[in-house]
């Protein structure tokens, strides 16, 4: 098993034994506090490009302010995320009207 202060948080205890070249590999993944969590954005195609996809990724993180509101100031800009504003709830009713 690999020697860690902690268990592997999501991958079940057979899926990390192995040789110690298999263990070094899992290992530089770690990363603390998450251990062996990670999520990887892939893009396939051809001629991709990777500027392009990059500047549009990098507009969509948070600015430094963005990120010092917190929740809290975060509900008090955008609302409640996932709720529905009454206009589209309105708009959803007559569609379904519609369909009848």
């Amino acid at each position: 098993s690999l020697d860690r202060p902690c268990k592997w948080k999501v991958l079940e205890e057979k899926a990390w034994q192995g040789s110690e070249e298999e263990k070094a590999e899992l290992r530089k993944e770690w990363q603390d506090p998450w251990g062996d969590r990670r999520q990887d954005l892939v893009f396939i195609g051809k001629d991709l490009k990777h500027k392009a996809i990059q500047e549009v990724l990098d507009s969509c993180l948070l600015t430094e302010e963005e990120l010092a509101m917190g929740l809290d100031g975060w509900k008090a800009t955008f609302g409640e995320m996932g709720d529905k504003d009454e206009d589209s709830e309105e708009e959803e009713d007559e569609d379904s009207d519609d369909e009848e």
